[in-house]
């Protein structure tokens, strides 16, 4: 099969022997191959304007763009790109926060690359991919995607996609400035956004709350 026809993937991972391996892995495959390689997210709308991917395999916790409002750009931009991300974490803080930013899927770089080849090759066949327990926590209609109601709602669970961005970059050490400037927003909408979680979780200050975006597995520690 010529390039051309080929399915074009750029990868995402900060870490150059697994971008590497992923590159080593894909291109074996007769209809795929890998069209771009980046260390962050920092030039991915640049790339995907470039190259035109039909797939984007993105690892989790990198230095730069936040990943998660990187998958809110792309999909606003780019709607026709599939975004996946491939994490040695699986936490449900992640997972949750990556499906309600657009991904299409959550791959665990722990598995076999043929688990990890499975899910994507589901993705571009117009599926998700995502572990069982996370199918059941969302609801997935017509393109809109919602937490299911249940009895069992935790502080957590109350908080938006850009809450939860939010609180991420706050438990990273990133400064309001700095959140602002990484999601487009303003210093005073980050405020509202920093007051509005930590009223949900009932917590009153940075430390405690990067304590606890790190016991729920929204940052590693």
């Amino acid at each position: 099969m010529s390039a051309a026809h080929k399915v074009g993937i750029v990868v995402v991972d900060d870490h150059e022997i697994a971008r590497e391996g992923i590159r080593s892995r894909i291109e074996v495959e007769p209809d795929l191959t890998v069209l771009a390689e980046l260390p962050s997210a920092d030039d991915l709308i640049q790339v995907c304007e470039k190259h035109h991917p039909q797939l984007v395999l993105m690892d989790i916790d990198m230095p730069g763009a936040d990943p998660f409002t990187m998958i809110a750009d792309l999909r606003r931009l780019f709607p026709e790109i599939r975004i996946v991300m491939l994490s040695a974490y699986v936490r449900d803080g992640y997972m949750d926060a990556a499906v309600q930013s657009g991904a299409w899927g959550y791959l665990s770089k722990n598995d076999p690359f043929d688990v990890i080849l499975k899910g994507v090759r589901k993705v571009l066949q117009g599926d998700l991919a995502f572990p069982a327990e996370v199918m059941e926590r969302f609801e997935f209609s017509g393109g809109n995607i919602r937490k299911r109601t249940t009895e069992s709602t935790t502080p957590i669970s109350t908080l938006t996609p850009r809450e939860l961005e939010v609180m991420r970059l706050i438990a990273k050490g990133l400064s309001t400035k700095e959140i602002a400037g990484v999601l487009h927003r303003s210093p005073k909408t980050i405020d509202a956004h920093r007051t509005s979680l930590m009223r949900k979780l009932d917590i009153d200050d940075r430390v405690e709350l990067t304590r606890y975006a790190i016991r729920e597995g929204i940052v590693e520690p």
